[in-house]
């Protein structure tokens, strides 16, 4: 099995020094004249060590002129970067950027960036913000995704996409749902099956939604939490 170092001083300090002066393409042409086992070392201390010294303008500068040349090579990368920006509060979401990246990206490209988001973003608003670049078209995908990621903002975004579906979508999704085997995925099936009135969904549900109560899922994120999350009485 082949290694690789996962430190490399002089190379970072020439890294740094790129991001230091938000100059994408000189990191771009250090990174091209790097052997592989460089190669590796680079990405390794990029995602971990020398992107998330960026602040969020540099970030997405660098992203947006970067990770187009060579997608395999790179966007892995810095999502990994992101995230872990994001969580320390250094990193917001640049709608320009992404709307340039969704562009150049293929449907690989799409899922990798919001399956790498979706699970952190922490408001209603980014949740929003993302799904509508990447999958404004395509909202079947989108509501997979936001089963996937599990949160409390995804699973609201998702059930005001249900809105427009059809009983029957909606009533694969509530089944879908069941499949993760976790409380808070049965409480959303639960809250589709009662306020869609969905019949032919095969569980037995530990939070039943009185009638007065179905009608305060519409009247906010807050308001939805509580509901869902069976503190709402």
């Amino acid at each position: 099995m082949s290694t690789f170092k996962h430190y490399n001083p002089i190379l970072k300090d020439r890294m740094v020094s790129c991001i230091k002066s938000g100059n994408a393409e000189l990191l771009l042409q250090v990174l091209s004249n790097l052997r592989a086992s460089d190669f590796r070392t680079a990405g390794y201390m990029m995602a971990n060590d020398v992107l998330t010294m960026c602040d969020s303008s540099t970030f997405w500068h660098l992203f947006i002129n970067i990770v187009p040349v060579n997608t395999k090579a790179y966007l892995g990368t810095f999502l990994k970067a992101a995230v872990s920006l994001y969580e320390k509060g250094h990193l917001t979401l640049c709608e320009q950027i992404l709307k340039q990246h969704v562009e150049l990206s293929t449907a690989i490209d799409k899922q990798k960036v919001v399956d790498a988001f979706l699970p952190h973003l922490r408001s209603v608003d980014e949740v929003t913000c993302l799904v509508n670049i990447y999958y404004d078209d395509e909202r079947e995908k989108a509501v997979q995704l936001l089963i996937k990621a599990g949160t409390l903002p995804c699973y609201y975004v998702m059930f005001n996409l249900l809105k427009s579906f059809e009983t029957e979508r909606i009533a694969h999704y509530a089944r879908a749902l069941l499949m993760l085997k976790n409380q808070l995925a049965y409480n959303m099936a639960s809250v589709l099956k009662q306020y869609f009135d969905i019949d032919n969904i095969p569980a037995v549900f530990s939070l039943h939604i009185e009638p007065y109560q179905l009608h305060r899922l519409d009247k906010g994120y807050e308001t939805f939490v509580k509901v869902l999350t069976n503190k709402s009485k």
